[in-house]
């Protein structure tokens, strides 16, 4: 190479060192509706997105995100950010359609799919601009305000958020769902506990009192799938802190993991303490110690469509019968139907797109957690906390259906930029060679 040409070349990098510079600037500089859009995901769908009176709202919020990321995309060349996970979901997607064609009443299965590709979409966006912006903790603190917002509402409204039992069900209209939403805050809260940096004396205790404030939403929803999920949250929780601590100190890590088991022994024993102590008790002694006089027709309904359920998909294995077309179908046909759905994302899947659907969908979350393991996650708190709630989310599905849920998928957004985000792994792993 010439003295010219080495000359020339210079200048070129020069010039285009220049240009990143400026790209990063104007990135810097546009950023700040995508993190307020971040920081406002989880309150506009959880406050929002379950009232009739105010679904206006949430919509409106997915109309001006969609509109930040086209503007973001146009200006500062920001792409949808698709991971192996996301391509097998949409395959999925794709096979939902399909089956939808020989559904028995192709209308709910289309509606559902709606459903599903405004969750999708709107997850997707997200995960792209927390992965372009690095803003894992904001959509933390996403959660956190929107569980403190869902309690408050608790007991500022309590004819319009609790239920004829005294159950806790906020914003979403549902004790279960709400103990879901509560669980996925608590376990932001503890992340953004064991990371923080700035303003500890403040911060530290403010941040513990939210997490108690927590715990008591999870007990006072009476939910059975929260409360197991609370005692999982902490109980995981302890042992990736002293895995992280560790590093340091051997003794130290002793110390999250004796904190974690107390906490774990006494919320348990304040949730069977509590007013609604007895439906946990109850499945007790009903499915452990065998007394089935304590079994309450509703969880006998939910073993008989669970059942009954695995008999439709062995009927149907390849296509099923169209996604929410449970609800129309039992065993022989339309008459004697259940009217509602399987209450189980495993069946629900499998009745609706058939088996390969079902395989199809978790095998995307399978891929998640596998990243989630590698060695370039291990001891990033973002990635535990993610494979945490993922853990919880897939046990939770042997009793709920999440697959449209809106909830659900800010949760799995959550899930999915803590384990993909890539930028963080890029600037620790440069700090570290600095």
């Amino acid at each position: 190479m010439t003295q010219t040409q080495i000359e020339n070349s210079a200048v070129l990098r020069g010039k285009d060192s220049v240009v990143r510079r400026f790209r990063q600037q104007k990135v810097a500089g546009n950023s700040w509706l995508s993190k307020i859009l971040i920081f406002t995901y989880a309150p506009a769908i959880c406050w929002f997105g379950y009232i009739t009176s105010t679904l206006s709202l949430e919509r409106l919020y997915l109309l001006i995100l969609l509109f930040a990321f086209i503007i973001e995309a146009l200006r500062n060349h920001l792409s949808l950010k698709i991971t192996p996970a996301h391509q097998i979901l949409f395959f999925w997607f794709g096979w939902a359609t399909l089956t939808s064609l020989f559904a028995i009443s192709p209308d709910l299965a289309i509606t559902k799919l709606i459903a599903c590709a405004i969750r999708i979409a709107a997850a997707t966006i997200i995960f792209s601009m927390i992965i372009r912006h690095n803003a894992y903790s904001s959509l933390a603190w996403s959660f956190v305000v929107a569980g403190l917002g869902g309690g408050m509402f608790c007991f500022l409204f309590p004819s319009s958020a609790t239920d004829f039992n005294g159950r806790f069900f906020g914003t979403v209209a549902n004790a279960n769902t709400f103990g879901v939403q509560i669980t996925a805050g608590l376990a932001c809260g503890l992340y953004l506990l064991s990371t923080v940096n700035k303003f500890k004396l403040v911060m530290t205790p403010l941040l513990i009192a939210i997490i108690l404030f927590f715990v008591y939403l999870i007990i006072a929803s009476g939910s059975r799938k929260a409360a197991v999920g609370m005692l999982l949250v902490v109980g995981l929780f302890g042992l990736s802190w002293s895995r992280q601590i560790a590093k340091k100190s051997i003794l130290k890590a002793v110390l999250p993991i004796v904190a974690g088991v107390i906490a774990v022994i006494v919320i348990g024993f304040a949730v069977v303490q509590s007013s609604h102590g007895d439906r946990f008790v109850r499945i007790y002694e009903g499915f452990v110690l065998g007394k089935k006089d304590r079994i309450e027709s509703s969880e006998q309904h939910r073993l008989h469509m669970y059942e009954k359920g695995w008999e439709l998909a062995m009927e149907n294995p390849v296509l099923g019968i169209g996604l929410d077309n449970f609800r129309l179908s039992s065993v022989g046909g339309l008459s004697g139907s259940f009217g509602t759905y399987a209450h189980s994302n495993y069946i629900e899947l499998m009745v609706g797109t058939g088996m390969l659907g079902m395989g199809l969908y978790y095998l995307a979350w399978l891929i998640v957690a596998i990243n989630g393991m590698g060695k370039k996650h291990r001891y990033r708190p973002e990635a535990q906390i993610s494979m945490i709630l993922l853990f919880i989310m897939c046990a939770y599905d042997f009793a709920g259906v999440s697959y449209y849920s809106k909830v659900s998928w800010v949760i799995y957004a959550l899930i999915l930029a803590g384990i993909y985000n890539l930028k963080t792994v890029k600037n620790t792993s440069q700090s570290k060679r600095k």
